[in-house]
């Protein structure tokens, strides 16, 4: 689970999408628009609505390209379910922390990278998105218990889509299965449970001023 790294003058490779701020959109990417989940379809219209309005959002056809990855500007990749579910060597980095509001960050796990243009004109801004798959609160019990050492999340899935601005994840994470919760709890809550450590080597790497290979594997 640990990327391979190389220098920070890394090129940008062919059909990527260099955005602001460090952020870089990276292929692989749908060969064409393709529609999404009815659940999913829910999200994102609510996003329209709540965003440009109910006609932006009644005219959105249903279906997006989607992105699988994207380089932040610590260096890291994070990646997306949709492209992970197929690898028989998954990696951990689909598991990301987003900042929510200046006060609040949340970790979720990205299903996918997407764009959406805003208008029928060419020349109407572009948005980069990202449908995330949140996790729940940390178990503050625990979490005291522990000394702050044990972070216990529910994935709650389907249950908490949400869509976000790209520029919004902060980093990836570290997230395993957490089969020792059951042993504190069995009141349904062990289920689908994940706990969070620190991404290792992320510290030296970012010292070393390297960063994670953008070629696609």
């Amino acid at each position: 689970i640990i990327p391979d790294l190389e220098p920070d003058d890394a090129k940008i490779p062919r059909g990527s999408v260099e955005l602001e701020g460090g952020y870089v959109l990276l292929t692989a990417q749908d060969s064409c628009s393709r529609e999404v989940r009815p659940c999913e379809e829910v999200v994102i219209r609510e996003y329209l609505d709540l965003e440009f309005g109910s006609d932006v959002a009644d005219s959105w056809g249903g279906s997006v390209v989607r992105w699988a990855r994207l380089r932040l500007p610590n260096g890291q990749i994070a990646r997306s379910l949709w492209k992970e579910q197929y690898m028989t060597q998954l990696r951990t980095a689909r598991q990301v922390k987003i900042q929510i509001d200046e006060d609040t960050a949340a970790l979720a796990e990205i299903l996918f990278f997407f764009i959406l243009r805003v208008g029928d004109s060419d020349t109407d801004p572009e948005q980069y998105l990202a449908l995330a798959s949140f996790f729940g609160p940390p178990d503050t019990d625990l979490l005291d218990l522990s000394s702050n050492a044990y972070w216990s999340f529910k994935h709650l899935r389907d249950a908490d889509l949400r869509v976000v601005d790209v520029t919004s994840i902060i980093s990836c994470v570290t997230m395993a299965p957490d089969h020792q919760y059951a042993i504190h709890r069995n009141d349904g809550s062990e289920i689908d449970r994940w706990f969070l450590f620190e991404k290792p080597r992320l510290k030296q790497a970012s010292r070393a001023g390297t960063t994670e290979s953008m070629d696609e594997n």
